[in-house]
C-alpha cells in the first residue's frame, strides 16, 4: 500500500506545468514590438538575416535598434561569427517557411546572447533548449484565413503593455475574404472590390505602431483552427508530397517541417514564369522582395507554392507541371 506522505496532492485548481509567459497580438509586428520590449533592445544592436521582411527593419529603426546583418543561402543556411555575435545585443532568428533547417536548430542551442524567434509562417514553436532569455512569435493571418492573431511566447515575463485595438483592420480583411470567396465561387462581384480591400487593411495596419490585440472573432477562429490542426497539417503535407513528386529537387528548398505553409521554389526566370502563370490565374506569392539597403541572393529568385487544404494534391500537381513547362519556355 502507498503511504499518504507520498501521494501527490489532487483535486482543487489545477496547476500550471510549463514556466513560459504568454501574449496574443493582432500580427506578427506587434509581437514583435512587445518581443523587442521584453527584451530591453531598444538601442542597442541586433543581428538581422538579410533575407526578411521589409516589416521587420520597420520595426526595429523604430526602437532606434542598430542591426548587423548575416547572410542567409539558398538552403536558409547560415553562419555567424564570433565577432558579430560579440558585436550585437540579441540574434534575429527567422524560421524559414516553418522548417527546422539545422542552422536554425544550431543557432538556437548555441546561443550565447537573447534570441527572437520569428516563425510567422508556422503555429508553434521548435525545440527551444537555450537558458538565453528568447521571444518567440507567429501570425496566423500568414497561414489561414484568420484576419488577426499572433503568440507571442517567452522564457522571459513579457512587460506590462497597454493593448490598443483595431477593429477596422480584422473587418476589412474579413470583408474582403467574403467577397472573394462569392467571386472565386459563384461568379459574383468583381475581383477589383476585393483587393482594394485587402489594400486598405494593409493600409490600417501599416499605419499603427501600437500593440494591438487580436479581434474577437479571430480569437475564436484561431481555437477552432488549432483543435483542426492536425487534419489541416494532414492534407498540406499531402499537398507537399505532391509537389516533391513532381519537382526536381533542385528547384525547392528542403528540411524537416511539422506544419506545412508554403514551398519556397527557387526559379532563375522567376519573373518570366510568374507572369505566365497568372495568364493562367495561378497568382503565387514572393517572400520577401528584397528590403532596400540589405541586398541578399535570395528576394530574385524565389516563389511560394501554397500548401494549405483548400488546394488538392490535383491543384497542386496542376501548378507544379505550368511551373515546369514555363521554366522550359524561358
Amino acid at each position: 500500500m502507498t503511504s499518504a506522505s507520498k501521494i501527490k496532492s489532487i483535486g482543487g485548481e489545477q496547476e500550471l506545468v510549463a514556466p513560459l509567459h504568454y501574449g496574443v497580438t493582432n500580427s506578427g509586428r506587434s509581437s514583435l514590438r512587445w518581443a523587442l520590449a521584453s527584451l530591453d533592445l531598444s538601442g542597442k544592436t541586433v543581428l538581422l538575416p538579410d533575407f526578411l521582411c521589409e516589416i521587420i527593419t520597420d520595426v526595429l529603426q523604430e526602437q532606434q535598434i542598430k542591426t548587423i546583418t548575416y547572410a542567409v543561402d539558398k538552403d536558409f543556411s547560415f553562419s555567424l561569427s564570433k565577432e558579430m555575435i560579440e558585436a550585437s545585443d540579441a540574434i534575429y532568428l527567422i524560421r524559414y517557411f516553418g522548417m527546422n533547417t539545422t542552422a536554425l536548430c544550431q543557432a538556437i542551442n548555441d546561443a550565447q546572447k537573447p534570441l527572437i524567434i520569428d516563425d510567422v509562417f508556422g503555429i508553434e514553436p521548435p525545440v527551444i533548449e537555450t537558458q538565453q532569455p528568447w521571444c518567440y512569435f507567429n501570425s496566423l493571418r500568414k497561414i489561414s484565413p484568420i484576419a488577426d492573431y499572433s503568440q507571442l511566447i517567452s522564457n522571459q515575463p513579457l512587460v506590462s503593455i497597454q493593448p490598443a485595438l483595431l477593429p477596422e483592420f480584422s473587418q476589412v480583411k474579413y470583408q474582403a475574404e467574403s467577397l472573394k470567396t462569392d467571386s472565386l465561387l459563384h461568379g459574383r462581384g468583381e475581383e477589383k472590390a476585393y483587393l482594394t480591400l485587402f489594400n486598405q487593411g494593409e493600409s490600417l495596419l501599416n499605419k499603427t505602431k501600437a500593440i494591438c490585440l487580436p479581434s474577437a472573432k479571430s480569437s475564436v477562429l484561431a481555437n477552432e483552427f488549432y483543435r483542426q490542426a492536425s487534419q489541416e497539417c494532414e492534407r498540406r503535407l499531402q499537398n507537399l508530397a505532391t509537389a516533391k513528386v513532381i519537382l526536381p529537387v533542385e528547384l525547392y528548398a528542403d528540411a524537416p517541417i511539422e506544419f506545412p505553409s508554403f514551398l519556397p521554389i527557387f526559379l532563375p526566370q522567376r519573373d518570366k514564369v510568374r507572369c505566365g502563370l497568372m495568364a493562367n490565374q495561378i497568382f503565387l506569392a514572393v517572400h520577401w522582395p528584397e528590403v532596400e539597403g540589405v541586398p541578399n541572393s535570395l528576394s530574385d529568385s524565389i516563389l511560394s507554392l501554397p500548401l494549405d487544404s483548400c488546394y488538392s494534391s490535383e491543384d497542386i500537381a496542376f501548378v507544379c507541371h505550368k511551373i515546369l513547362e514555363l521554366m522550359d519556355d524561358a
